[in-house]
């Protein structure tokens, strides 16, 4: 299968096609490269003499509108995907078309209007014939040979003919669904069916599909995602009524009569329904009649439970709260109606307001989900047992997707490939994102599972996260911390943990992060080797609990990413909820100024401060300490300061502090230790620059030179210029040697003087 992405813009050049000339001039005209032009048919054409194909070893990606016109062609060959478009891209779009004719082959994979696809084919009808003497399977389709990717069929009538004494295996619409998710909306197949056997055949798409309000005549032996309509349903106008489901958005029509069947165009008549219905406003409760007249109907309130309707399984659309362009999900009730509302709107957007336990729905996102995902920090905790491929809490996160701030916990049992922790598939942006989630596979050998990902592909994104759940299989290999396997496209894993518990009978063939495909990887760390460790840091066990990990892994980042509550947190998180892990000096003192109450971790002595004269007392304090109070540090390694509520006033305290970096202008003392000196506060320069977070006294002019702490009990007098002694051992306050001496502090003889 070839894969080419489509130009990033699409031109506005529009073709007239008129005549068979027209339609084999655009056909080569696209094969020639031109992918993204636009073109509408002004005519039904014989396309029978011609066996240019459009856009052949190529992508399709403009918009073709055949405005109800119809092309018949006779095309034959004996490659694989054979269609009169070669392939249909993600920004393509076939509307409004009808086909016939003959489709001869030798190969696999034909499909009466397409060979490939990933767009979108709408208002269409086939009537072609695929005539096949391929043996056994085949995969032909009736619209679709192979779809990939995010490929969507809406209001489309199959209504041609497969034709073989050896072929099998085929699709009422698509022959085989490939990666990614194939979406059928109110859709009808009328096909006739003449093979050797309907086994492993599919009404509409093999390999499956995310069907809503769809309908089939010819059962093709698994039907799974449709429902059965009879030839009278079709015929009376019934079929067309349920076709158009709630009759919200009319695009079924047939004027009785005249039409046997529904057809997708506005040409013929709408159809309206005459009695008593459910609540979904389809299906009678008694004798309904037909008409091309509107008549009289009585329907039924809808039943809501949990914002779902037990009748119907309508949505209540007020069930959930919509704040600021996101619905408000705080409970399992709440995420299985999101599950359900977001196949009408896969961009929607979700909070997460509260931890809750889902265990108990089998329902997930299904789609290809291209909206933002915000846990704000929460843990969902889900459970899913799947027999397919790419299991995952969302099928399949597409390009402009974002999950963010999320904690999943559970378990995936599958007896699939590529089952991925977050997602079966990713196109989009996983970020600040923890999984926990447990993949028990029974899948023999290269199973591609993902701590967060199956697979990914076209360039998927994933930062700041942490893949700390488990592979549990006695025969399942290659796995991948964060992604089973990187389809194609440059993915990139960046400031990422790898801490996974890992159960399966060979790390070979597995990495530590991501198999397959071409990565960006960078500030990566792992605790668990997994085959290749992708260039990433190895940390212990001891320097994650510790918060040296933490530290690291925040590296020079200017905003910190990375948080850990020390003697609470046996590793980092990717949430500032956690706290922020600082490194206490040599010294074994520091200070700190928060905006908001924070907690210190227990390995750290906490300090107010009172200036007397001269003299600057230190006051213990609880290490809970209120915002915007400035305080001195003490202890040694690494500690953390975290956010909290409610805590106690504090001593009064000669301590001040910054929360954005502040020029010194002479008048400020910070906490520091000159070479050989003692640690106290010193005059900072005038010009230097005090940290944002940081405490220190501001007195202003005073013959004060510094003030030496006393093992936290007080201070010590300040030392006199008097006292210093000219000598050749002069050090700056950082405990660089200096050379030339001119204003300012100075350690001369181990003494503070002020030139």
């Amino acid at each position: 299968m070839c894969l080419i992405a489509c130009p990033a813009e699409a031109a506005n050049e529009v073709i007239e096609i008129s005549s068979a000339e027209d339609l084999a001039a655009f056909a080569q005209s696209v094969t020639n490269s031109n992918q993204e032009v636009d073109a509408v048919l002004l005519a039904d054409i014989d396309y029978t003499g011609y066996d240019q194909v459009i856009g052949a070893s190529t992508f399709y990606c403009g918009t073709f509108d055949g405005r109800g016109h119809k092309i018949t062609y006779n095309l034959s060959g004996s490659h694989d995907y054979m269609g009169l478009f070669n392939n249909l891209g993600g920004t393509g779009v076939i509307k409004n078309l009808i086909v016939d004719g003959t489709l001869t082959t030798s190969g696999k994979n034909a499909g009466a209007l397409c060979g490939q696809s990933s767009g979108v084919i709408s208002n269409c009808v086939s009537y072609v014939t695929i005539l096949s003497t391929h043996e056994g399977d085949s995969g032909h389709g009736g619209f679709v040979g192979q779809t990939y990717n995010d490929a969507r069929f809406e209001f489309c009538t199959s209504a041609g003919k497969f034709v073989s004494e050896i072929s099998t295996h085929c699709g009422g619409y698509v022959g085989w669904k490939g990666w990614g998710t194939t979406i059928v909306q109110s859709c009808l197949e009328i096909m006739e069916v003449n093979l050797p056997t309907l086994e492993g055949s599919h009404s509409f798409v093999r390999g499956g599909f995310s069907g809503q309000n769809d309908y089939y005549l010819t059962s093709m032996g698994d039907d799974s995602g449709a429902s059965a309509l009879t030839a009278d349903q079709l015929s009376s106008g019934e079929g067309c009524f349920m076709l158009n489901g709630d009759q919200s958005n009319i695009q079924w029509f047939q004027t009785l009569g005249a039409d046997l069947v529904p057809v997708p165009f506005s040409t013929s008549k709408r159809v309206y329904a005459s009695g008593h219905f459910k609540c979904d406003g389809v299906t009678s409760l008694g004798v309904a009649t037909y008409s091309n007249e509107e008549g009289k109907n009585i329907v039924e309130s809808h039943t809501y439970v949990d914002g779902v309707c037990t009748v119907c399984k309508e949505l209540d659309m007020d069930y959930c709260e919509l704040k600021d362009g996101a619905y408000q999900i705080g409970n399992a009730s709440q995420m299985y109606w999101f599950t359900q509302a977001v196949k009408k709107n896969y961009s929607a957007n979700v909070a997460i307001t509260a931890d809750f336990d889902y265990s108990g729905y089998s329902s997930r996102i299904a789609g290809t989900y291209t909206g933002t995902f915000d846990g704000q920090g929460h843990t969902i905790t889900y459970a899913q047992t799947s027999n397919s491929a790419n299991a995952g809490f969302i099928k399949n996160l597409g390009a402009g997707g974002v999950i963010k701030n999320l904690i999943l916990d559970g378990t995936i049992t599958t007896s699939g490939k590529n089952a991925g922790g977050i997602c079966g598939r990713c196109n989009g942006t996983i970020s600040h994102c923890v999984s926990l989630v447990t993949i028990n596979s029974t899948f023999e050998g290269d199973s591609g599972h993902g701590g967060l990902v199956g697979q990914t592909y076209n360039g998927a994104t994933i930062e700041y996260s942490v893949s700390a759940g488990k592979f549990v299989s006695e025969n399942s290999t290659h796995c991948g911390g964060y992604i089973g396997w990187n389809d194609w496209g440059a993915t990139s894993v960046t400031h990422c943990l790898e801490i996974m518990d890992v159960e399966l009978p060979t790390k070979d063939g597995s990495s530590a992060f991501g198999r397959g495909g071409d990565y960006t990887y960078a500030n990566n760390y792992y605790l668990t080797p997994l085959g290749d460790d992708n260039g990433a840091t190895t940390v212990s066990a001891g320097q994650l609990s510790s918060g040296e990990a933490c530290y690291l892994m925040n590296g020079d980042l200017v905003d910190a990413q990375w948080f850990q509550t020390l003697g609470v947190d046996e590793s980092p998180f990717p949430f500032d909820t956690h706290g922020r892990v600082a490194l206490m000096s040599d010294a074994g003192y520091a200070t700190l100024f928060a905006a908001t109450d924070v907690t210190l971790s227990d390995n750290v002595e906490v300090f107010t401060g009172k200036r007397d004269g001269v003299h600057f007392f230190l006051h213990r304090e609880s290490n809970t300490i209120p915002a915007s109070t400035a305080v001195v540090l003490k202890g040694e390694g690494y500690y953390s300061y975290t956010p909290t509520t409610d805590a106690a006033p504090v001593a009064e305290n000669d301590l001040v502090g910054t929360t954005e970096p502040l020029v010194a202008d002479g008048g400020q003392y910070v906490l520091a230790k000159p070479a050989e000196g003692e640690t106290g506060f010193y005059q900072a320069e005038r010009g230097t620059t005090i940290d944002a977070g940081k405490a220190y006294l501001n007195i202003g002019s005073t013959a004060v030179k510094y003030f030496a702490l006393n093992d936290a009990d007080g201070i010590e007098e300040v030392v006199p210029n008097s006292d210093a002694q000219q000598t050749s051992d002069i050090y700056d306050l950082s405990g660089r040697r200096a050379e030339k001496v001119s204003k300012g502090l100075y350690i001369i003889n181990g003494k503070k003087v002020l030139k």
